[in-house]
């Protein structure tokens, strides 16, 4: 379990909604009484949460009948979460500059379950997925990854989408599995590494110059954020699974990146 400490204001802008905390997104129903401490089970938009979010009331302003009224309060929160740790990931896409499209965004399930990675991984692995296509816009590349979770979680049963990862022809990064979880894109390497599918057809044909800058900034960011090992090796797929993945026009363009391991 990780746990994550809070305390700070709140705005409330009506009764029945709960914002963002600590760059995590959940709703429930917030109900009070007076200033007794509350116990709320929040259901988590985007990702799976085991506890409860306990809340102490320490300025209360609030009114009965009120529910245009804005409602401030200093609260203190323990939240107890086993979640993909976005909200590291949001702070870091400032620096370098790119786009985070998360789970609630693109309109992911949960995940069927969550096994822990241990960091820093020393690999970062490259895919394509082939199929679905290319997608160049923010809607058609959410639609490629609902289609990806579909095929993995339920035709093949797997816990999630396979990919830590993705990276559209739009220029974002698409939240898969995360940092912190075990991915399922490549046998053997799973455990020991981080999946970068770029979304798209790669094997004639090298993808757009900004899908691949977003690769390289998001590979940087889990450098900078510990995630990945300061002597990892990137690698394309079919070096750790007899495939054509990632393609053969873009496995030629990551053969001349920085880390790039040829004698895999």
């Amino acid at each position: 379990m990780n746990f994550k400490h809070f305390s700070g204001k709140l705005i409330f802008p009506y009764i029945g909604q709960f914002l963002a905390v600590d760059g995590d997104t959940y709703v429930g129903r917030i109900l009070f009484n007076k200033i007794a401490p509350q116990k709320l089970d929040l259901a988590p938009v985007d990702a799976e949460i085991k506890d409860t979010i306990y809340i102490r009331e320490e300025e209360n302003y609030f009114k009965e009948n009120m529910l245009l009224s804005t409602l401030t309060f200093v609260l203190t929160l323990t939240v107890t979460t086993h979640s993909y740790p976005r909200n590291q990931l949001r702070e870091q896409n400032a620096t370098n500059n790119f786009e985070f499209v998360s789970r609630q965004e693109w309109g992911a399930r949960p995940p069927n379950g969550i096994t822990e990675l241990n960091l820093p991984v020393p690999y970062v692995i490259i895919h394509h997925t082939y199929e679905p296509g290319a997608c160049y816009t923010k809607e058609d590349c959410k639609s490629a990854m609902r289609s990806m979770q579909n095929y993995h979680q339920l035709t093949h049963k797997w816990q999630d989408i396979g990919y830590n990862f993705a990276v559209g022809g739009d220029g974002a990064v698409y939240e898969g599995r995360g940092w912190k979880a075990v991915g399922a894109h490549a046998y053997g390497y799973n455990t020991v590494s981080i999946g970068i599918v770029l979304i798209g057809d790669w094997v004639s044909k090298v993808p757009p110059s900004h899908q691949l800058e977003t690769v390289k900034k998001l590979i940087a960011t889990g450098l900078e954020l510990g995630y990945i090992s300061s002597d990892y090796s990137l690698v394309g797929h079919r070096q750790v699974v007899s495939t054509e993945c990632p393609g053969q026009a873009l496995f030629q363009e990551i053969s001349s990146w920085d880390r790039f391991r040829s004698d895999l």
